[in-house]
């Protein structure tokens, strides 16, 4: 009903807070247990309300927020383990009109990427994250934070040395010419992003079949472009 969605919404606006405490999250001795209950909690509300933009916001705020500080990747794991990254995925997929819930749904990607654990990296591949962090920049380019997000999670999962889990997909290329070339195309910030994951997606492309590699690629000389206008 409209009166437990906004019991929800308002429950996960104090966890996404909450768990920025120190010791929220059980600290170091049960802090697994505090942490998968917690997540399998969040991802649960995710896909029973995948459509409602506010609650995704919120649920993706707070398994965002969860991964600070979380240099060993424990909640990065549990996200993975409890399905949060195509749970996340599918909920961007249904609110891609909403700004505010690709913002934070990328902002629960980057998350796991931070982990720099390369069998997060490929759970966000296999999860359909590549298309939806596509999706994403595509259809928000008048965002910034989407922008910026959008370019560190393509940075940071382009490095995924499983050779099973290429990168490699079409309109990926779009996005970030659109970025380097877009409405925000004087932040230093997302230029930088930007060329680094041009960089980082086009080594990938490269060691990958031609015919996936020409449709990842359908115009490189109109990428070398929008490179190139960034050192004029």
């Amino acid at each position: 009903t409209a009166d437990s969605a906004t019991i929800q919404e308002r429950a996960l606006g104090v966890l996404s807070n909450l768990i920025l405490i120190d010791g929220a999250r059980g600290g170091n001795d049960g802090g697994d247990s505090a942490a998968t209950q917690l997540v399998d909690t969040v991802v649960s509300v995710l896909l029973s309300h995948s459509s409602d933009p506010h609650l995704v916001q919120r649920a993706c705020l707070v398994l965002s927020n969860s991964c600070v500080d979380d240099p060993l990747g424990r909640i990065a794991g549990a996200i993975v383990d409890s399905g949060g990254v195509r749970a996340v995925v599918r909920s961007m997929v249904a609110c891609s009109d909403a700004r505010g819930a690709q913002e934070e749904g990328l902002s629960a990607l980057c998350g796991v990427l931070s982990s720099s654990q390369d069998e997060h990296r490929a759970a966000v591949i296999e999860g359909g994250g590549i298309e939806a962090i596509r999706d994403a920049m595509a259809g928000h380019p008048d965002s910034l934070t989407v922008q910026l997000r959008g370019t560190y999670a393509i940075c940071t999962v382009t490095l995924c040395k499983r050779a099973d889990q290429s990168v490699v997909r079409e309109g990926v290329v779009s996005a970030l010419a659109q970025a380097v070339s877009g409405p925000h195309r004087d932040s230093n910030e997302l230029l930088t992003r930007s060329c680094l994951a041009l960089r980082n997606f086009a080594l990938a492309a490269a060691s990958t079949g031609r015919t996936r590699r020409e449709a990842a690629f359908p115009s490189p000389g109109e990428v070398m472009e929008c490179v190139l206008s960034v050192l004029k």
